[in-house]
């Protein structure tokens, strides 16, 4: 398969435990419609205390500006012309015939540190905590902090 950015071959390779296309130019990632959520699930690859901080502390606002015909990328599967899609806080490129999605360098690693992060499973402490919390209204206050960093307000 050709890289839509570059135009090379990309190379397959398993990321946690998912065949992708990687570009070994551009090092942009191809992923088949479905294999995000295989990726998000799986949960193989740790990220860092500093790569989940610098991920979800960056607050900048998302604002897609209209792609220029030439940030148009066409779809290795079917070369239709991609669309931009927010992925979590994330701009991608997605096949309009929902063949896959385009993540450009380090794309990928972002959307799964953000999707985890919202998916996080608290320990039994942390609920009580948050069971005890709440009692005292101080539950709502808890999430507003927490729904700012990971974009969900």
């Amino acid at each position: 398969m050709k890289c839509p950015k570059c135009d090379v071959e990309t190379k397959p390779e398993t990321y946690e435990g998912v065949q992708i296309d990687r570009c070994p130019t551009c090092e942009g990632v191809w992923l088949d419609d479905g294999e995000i959520r295989q990726i998000i699930r799986e949960r193989e690859r740790k990220f860092t205390d500093e790569e989940i901080r610098v991920v979800v502390g960056d607050r900048s606002p998302l604002s897609v500006p209209p792609p220029d015909e030439v940030d148009l990328y066409p779809c290795p599967k079917c070369g239709e012309k991609m669309g931009k899609h927010d992925l979590t806080g994330i701009v991608v490129d997605r096949c309009p015939g929902r063949h896959g999605l385009w993540f450009d360098k380090g794309e990928i690693e972002k959307a799964q540190i953000l999707a985890e992060q919202r998916q996080k499973v608290f320990t039994k402490a942390e609920r009580r905590e948050m069971a005890q919390r709440s009692k005292r209204g101080v539950f709502a206050h808890f999430l507003s902090a927490i729904a700012e960093p990971l974009h969900l307000k």
